[in-house]
């Protein structure tokens, strides 16, 4: 099935497979950027210019919750590869994470020095990747809640990133029309490094450490992460 939401303000579903329109859904007050299915497909996440990041039921196209926590439009929503949790990226430079089941705002971060333009999940659930016009890339450690790398290779903003299904490789888009495939390295066990083939990686000094919301609990600590990474050769960044 094919996802879309536009200027229109609607959701809009098609079975890919016969080209067939199923259904819309009037889910905004503005314009939509942003919409993916969980996992299951049971529900769909939308995110608009309208400042809000909505949860629909597919099969009744209903409302769930509408999380308005943000204060500018949505840019990017991802759903935790366990379906338990959704991620937004939005203008106003910050990440925040709730949990679906109790709808509730478990994780924020103040995440860049201008707007967050795509969100994404690890495959394994513990890590979060993040681009945003400050040029920059990060990696979020969600179980710690800090900063893991801050890593710098576009030539203006980065636009999209995005990991791959197994998670050993993430690619990303500047506004310098450049692709950039990276080799991370996020074992099971291990944290310590992440090979960016010879893009440029500095150690973070801003004040983006995750903060726990109040009498709320959560995983996330005020804690200050340092970018690191580890070079492996004389490769650079494989561009297209």
């Amino acid at each position: 099935m094919l996802l879309s939401g536009c200027d229109d303000k609607q959701l809009r579903v098609t079975n890919v497979s016969d080209r067939k329109f199923l259904f819309s859904i009037q889910a905004h007050n503005h314009w939509i950027k942003t919409c993916t299915f969980s996992p299951d497909t049971r529900l769909i996440a939308s995110g608009s210019e309208d400042r809000t990041v909505k949860l629909w039921d597919f099969t009744s196209r209903e409302l769930i919750n509408s999380f308005q926590d943000h204060d500018a439009g949505i840019n990017s929503v991802k759903f935790h590869p366990d379906g338990t949790c959704l991620a937004s990226g939005s203008q106003d430079k910050s990440i925040k994470i709730w949990d679906i089941r109790s709808q509730r705002l478990i994780q924020h971060y103040d995440a860049h020095s201008a707007p967050v333009n795509e969100v994404d999940f690890h495959p394994n659930g513990r890590y979060l990747l993040s681009s945003s016009n400050d040029t920059t890339l990060k990696i979020w450690d969600l179980r710690q809640g800090h900063i893991l790398y801050t890593l710098y290779g576009h030539e203006g903003s980065s636009t999209s990133a995005q990991f791959s299904p197994c998670g050993d490789y993430f690619t990303t888009g500047g506004g310098d029309s450049v692709v950039m495939v990276w080799k991370s390295n996020m074992d099971e066990n291990e944290q310590e490094f992440i090979e960016d083939f010879g893009a440029k990686s500095a150690p973070n000094n801003d004040n983006a450490g995750g903060v726990p919301v109040p009498k709320r609990p959560t995983t996330a600590a005020k804690r200050q992460g340092t970018a690191r990474s580890t070079k492996r050769g004389n490769a650079s960044p494989q561009k297209s």
